[in-house]
């Protein structure tokens, strides 16, 4: 190495540019005994032949060998090898033909080009992987002889850029013929480990870092930066699909999802055999329906446990989980005691809590979204307002209509009307001012009846929902609504802004008691703040 930097010193020093381009002999002319350079180009060259007829059939036939081509008869032809050690015969030849061809063209610059390509790809190449393999941190990637990773890097770029310099026609050509390669091997080695694991690697690294960084960065008290990092937990995946749609559209684009099978019962193999067979059924689905989100399954006694661990685990996206939604079927109340228990849990947790009701209409046309608002719902309302945003951003929703009703006592609803579209028009909600209705409620009339009347048709609903008063008339309320379809009941624990003028709502006040519910092993004093606790 020393050598040729000495040499690029000394054309530097006594050739001008113009001389170096044009004059490919210049350096016999600069040297004190001019023929020593076609000697020593002689000997180099009788080198790299000898060292390149002796590799270059031997790499056809391993290449070949691992069945890289797409053609088994070709495959198969240059494989085959002669005598004890396999000589590649047949590859032998093959390699003499090509070189012939490109000696035949007499241009040295041309050839000198291609082979200058190849030994760039696989000298940046191997930088690249080394960069990589020491980044990823990977324990099995163990090399004789180690180097730092910032001369893996710099060297992986120096290849690359001096490609590009050369010729960047056959540097594409030569990216491209390594991608054949790689996908060659890739078909006729399936199950070995190959590029995507050093990416995944990779990607956990950077992920285990970005996650403390965050974490220490965080500031909780930044409302208006709130995005969905929503967990569901549900028993029926195999059977109902709407939970997992719906944690889909939310994690389409603006959030993260975490779906999570309950299997009932103790932690043991048999259980832990069915919970493989479902988490490869649902790694299936989210494939079939591109759904962005991650699967897993949970064991545990009650589903009360099961939602205790999981509101417990750290998010898988770089951040905390903050929503949790929950889904029962229309007509199916067995679900509901278990559901408001996990609902408190979650609560108790400071998450924000949606309870889907799903319907055999599985959501219509996906063209019209109803917003209920009334006076309990302050603290819900912008919540509510940023998932009905949040589902617009999907595709199957991006035909959909918002339409909010502000249900409050007759002398209230205009001015809560026009409030309502000041937050919407400042938070740049695609809502209409047309799509903002007042409706006078009154307490002789159930709101249910109300909503009723004017979203029997909407492809769904969504309205807030009071832990206090899940905990009173215990799930009462999630069966109401007789004539509507799929609903979405949701509570925001958290403070969220649209806006940033907006005042934080005080949110302790649901949770002043836990739900009763008998055997729920939750406090039994009916003043405790589960914040506090």
């Amino acid at each position: 190495m020393v050598v040729y930097l000495l040499v690029v010193v000394k054309l530097s020093l006594s050739a001008s540019p113009e001389e170096l381009a044009t004059d490919q002999f210049i350096m016999s002319r600069i040297v004190l005994w001019g023929p020593i350079v076609f000697i020593g180009l002689a000997a180099a060259t009788i080198s790299s032949a000898i060292g390149s007829i002796l590799v270059a059939p031997r790499t056809l036939q391993a290449l070949t060998a691992d069945q890289v081509l797409p053609w088994k008869g070709i495959n198969a032809f240059l494989s085959r090898g002669r005598g004890a050690v396999n000589e590649p015969a047949n590859a032998t030849v093959v390699s003499a033909v090509i070189i012939l061809v490109f000696v035949a063209l007499g241009d040295v610059d041309f050839v000198a080009q291609i082979i200058s390509m190849f030994f760039m790809i696989t000298y940046g190449s191997l930088c690249a992987v080394s960069f990589l393999e020491h980044f990823a941190g990977n324990p099995s990637y163990r090399p004789t002889f180690r180097t730092k990773w910032y001369l893996s890097l710099a060297g992986a770029v120096a290849c690359a850029l001096m490609m590009f310099q050369m010729q960047p026609l056959y540097a594409a050509a030569a990216v491209i013929a390594m991608c054949l390669i790689y996908g060659g091997l890739k078909r006729s080695r399936r199950g070995e480990r190959d590029i995507s694991g050093m990416l995944r690697g990779v990607l956990s690294q950077m992920t285990r870092h970005l996650q403390v960084i965050t974490q220490k960065r965080r500031d909780p008290t930044d409302a208006t930066n709130w995005r969905p990092s929503f967990i569901t937990i549900s028993p029926h995946s195999m059977n109902r699909h709407a939970g997992f749609e719906m944690l889909r559209w939310f994690s389409h684009y603006y959030g993260f999802g975490t779906y999570i099978h309950y299997i009932p019962g103790p932690l043991n193999l048999e259980n832990s055999r069915e919970a493989r067979r479902i988490l490869a059924r649902l790694i299936e689905q989210t494939e079939a329906s591109r759904a962005g989100i991650y699967v897993d399954t949970v064991i545990s006694p009650s589903f009360r446990t099961a939602v205790a661990q999981i509101v417990q685990i750290p998010g898988v996206a770089g951040m905390e989980n903050n929503s949790a939604l929950f889904e029962y079927q229309k007509g199916e109340t067995g679900d509901l005691p278990d559901l408001i228990e996990g609902t408190y849990f979650a609560a108790v947790a400071g998450f924000n809590i949606c309870i889907l009701r799903s319907s055999d209409r599985h959501f219509g046309y996906r063209r019209s979204i109803h917003i209920w608002l009334t006076p309990r719902d302050y603290s819900n309302a912008n919540l509510m307002l940023l998932l009905a945003y949040i589902l617009l951003g999907n595709p199957d929703w991006k035909q959909a209509e918002i339409d909010l009703f502000v249900a409050f006592a007759a002398d209230e609803a205009e001015t809560e009307a026009e409030r309502l579209n000041r937050l919407v028009a400042e938070g740049r909600i695609p809502i209409a001012g047309e799509n903002v209705h007042p409706v006078p409620s009154s307490p002789e009339v159930p709101f249910d009846e109300i909503v009723e009347e004017k979203s029997g048709e909407a492809d769904l609903v969504i309205t807030g929902l009071g832990l206090r008063r899940l905990r009173h008339d215990r799930g009462a309320f999630l069966r109401g609504f007789a004539n509507l379809h799929d609903m979405l009941f949701v509570h925001a624990s958290q403070d969220i802004l649209i806006t940033y003028g907006e005042e934080k709502a005080d949110r302790d006040r649901e949770l002043e008691e836990p739900p009763s519910i008998p055997d729920a092993g939750t406090p039994e004093s009916p003043d405790e703040n589960p914040k506090e606790s």
